[in-house]
């Protein structure tokens, strides 16, 4: 009786263990790239539905993107451009996308660049990076994004864009 039990307790940390760790490792390498851009993709989308329609002339989301070193990871990297609409001052339009971020469940944090410009970092709830910038001259804002960082095999020939 006691064998049983053993083997029962060995089983039961073995299962357990099993569940604690990433399926991300087991997913082929296609599916990994496809679920970050995915979220990633969602991510922008989300973001631009936060923009006041009237405030937008037009959107540029391009469908790939660029896959990315993170240290001994990969990250899928996309961007948005937002082309506001004529009188629409950009910096406000910027900050007040900053404000209505942080109110629908973003970390948002803003920070001053080299130029003396401002830009936003926001983190959605899937740790998607998304920075927010004023760009062209202030007739569009810019949102670089960029996944979490995910595994791929060394032996899996990276594609530059995805």
């Amino acid at each position: 009786m006691k064998k049983i039990g053993t083997v029962i307790a060995v089983l039961a940390a073995f299962l357990l263990t099993a569940c604690a760790v990433s399926s991300e490792g087991h997913d082929p390498p296609e599916r990994r790239l496809l679920s970050a851009k995915d979220t990633t993709r969602a991510a922008e989308r989300s973001l631009l539905d936060l923009v006041p329609a009237n405030e937008v002339e037009s959107v540029r989301q391009p469908d790939d993107g660029a896959v990315l070193q993170c240290g001994s990871k990969y990250q899928w990297s996309g961007n948005v451009r937002i082309g506001l609409a004529p009188g629409t001052r950009a910096t406000e339009a910027r900050d007040a996308l900053a404000r209505a971020a942080s109110d629908h469940g973003f970390s948002v944090s803003k920070d001053e660049m080299l130029s003396g410009d401002v830009r936003y970092e926001m983190f959605d709830d899937n740790r998607v990076q998304l920075i927010v910038t004023v760009w062209n001259d202030g007739s569009a804002l810019n949102v670089d994004s960029g996944s979490p960082c995910f595994d791929l095999p060394s032996d899996f020939d990276v594609p530059l864009n995805y």
